[in-house]
């Protein structure tokens, strides 16, 4: 889903930046800025996997709890109503895939109404991730800090993570380092898009003409 993510939907004016390892599990697959704001990206195959979030946030339960899917279910929707009061969880997406007429399509619901069946779920292109609601970069390392306290995460054990990808390479910081500074990285949107076509390629994933052209210029490895 992440190739199909870029591919078909990741704007021009877009830094994407994916999240590894420890720090994966305490915020999401990926943060996403466009001009000034913020999203936070959770992708997954299809919508109900998002049941596979139980995981990130037993780490909270008492340790004789963990192994009862009630509790740990409970805790799911307990934190995901805690995040839905807080005004930035609107830039928290869970990013999926699904069929439209025969084609896998990104498609979008908030992250913490992926589990009601009554939200609705919309396509996903170019134009309606620019319109996605975003925020300013205080807001959401506030959010960033109240979700991992509702995962059980110690903020000082996140690890690396890529934040930034260029044509020169990766530049890599913690979490906490892109907390404390913004970062003005620039992203190649083209160098991303001709990576995650051959990725595709890879996976059988029908690439575009558009894509074609821009690895025909030169924007391969």
């Amino acid at each position: 889903m992440e190739y199909a993510f870029v591919l078909q939907c990741l704007p021009e004016a877009a830094a994407i930046a994916p999240l590894s390892g420890a720090a994966e599990q305490g915020v999401g697959d990926a943060t996403l800025r466009i001009h000034e704001g913020y999203l936070l990206i959770e992708f997954k195959a299809r919508r109900d996997a998002m049941i596979d979030e139980l995981k990130k946030y037993e780490r909270a339960l008492p340790s004789n709890a963990k192994q009862a899917h009630l509790e740990r279910r409970a805790r799911l929707d307990a934190s995901l109503a805690t995040l839905r009061a807080l005004p930035q969880s609107d830039a928290h997406q869970l990013v999926f895939g699904d069929l439209d007429n025969g084609h896998l399509r990104p498609a979008h619901v908030r992250y913490t109404d992926a589990l009601n069946s009554t939200a609705k779920a919309h396509w996903l292109d170019r134009a309606t991730v620019q319109a996605l609601p975003r925020r300013k970069h205080a807001e959401m390392i506030d959010y960033l800090a109240q979700l991992r306290a509702l995962r059980g995460v110690d903020s000082e054990t996140s690890g690396t993570v890529v934040v930034g990808v260029s044509l020169d390479g990766c530049s890599m910081m913690t979490i906490e380092e892109f907390e404390r500074n913004e970062p003005s990285l620039q992203l190649s949107i083209a160098h991303t898009q001709s990576l995650a076509a051959e990725a595709a390629i890879q996976h059988g994933v029908e690439i575009t003409s558009r894509e074609r052209a821009a690895r025909s210029r030169g924007f391969s490895r």
